[in-house]
């Protein structure tokens, strides 16, 4: 699906500027939780059933901004 094309290259994106930038563990640690919450709010909604919409999107986005942010923070010193 076109989610999972975008989350994938996401993932991608975020490793490539984290290897450009010379970042630590830390961050490379967050992007594989980061990658993980992509693909858990790719399988929670369906076109068939838009149900868990509010939840895949509010929350799962919420938590990858917070580990992105604690990541990014992290890897500047581990």
């Amino acid at each position: 699906s076109l989610a999972a094309l975008c989350h994938l290259l996401t993932a991608i994106f975020l490793l490539l500027a984290g290897l450009i930038q010379g970042l630590g563990f830390a961050y490379f640690l967050g992007i594989a939780v980061i990658a993980g919450l992509l693909y858990t709010e790719t399988r929670l909604v369906h076109a068939g059933d838009l149900s868990r919409v509010a939840t895949a999107f509010l929350t799962c986005n919420a938590l990858v901004a917070l580990v992105l942010l604690l990541g990014t923070v992290g890897g500047l010193y581990i």
